[in-house]
């Protein structure tokens, strides 16, 4: 997944609830989760809760984890064009 070309300059935040789904969907844990970003429990589920940025390393572990069309749902974009503009460049079609 492309984030450079798009204006990620800190990081984005996360869909709270869709990753949670995943997580449990696909028989993980959110300490399990937290670890692999390098992240306590705590530290991890504060972000989520408070919609804290994640870092691009963060971001590119949840792709390499989660597979890129998964991660893209969890990622939260500020505007519709940006998700549309990184679906294209990702996917090479429209969202």
């Amino acid at each position: 997944m492309q984030l450079e070309s798009t204006s990620m300059k800190k990081g984005y935040s996360l869909k709270k609830s869709k990753l949670k789904k995943w997580i449990y969907q696909n028989h993980f844990t959110q300490p399990y989760i937290a670890k692999r970003l390098n992240l306590s429990t705590k530290e991890f589920k504060e972000k989520l809760t408070t919609h804290a940025l994640f870092s691009k390393e963060q971001i590119t572990t949840l792709i390499y984890l989660m597979g890129a069309y998964a991660a893209f749902q969890i990622i939260y974009f500020p505007t519709q064009k940006q998700r549309e503009e990184v679906f294209y460049q990702t996917f090479n079609k429209k969202y």
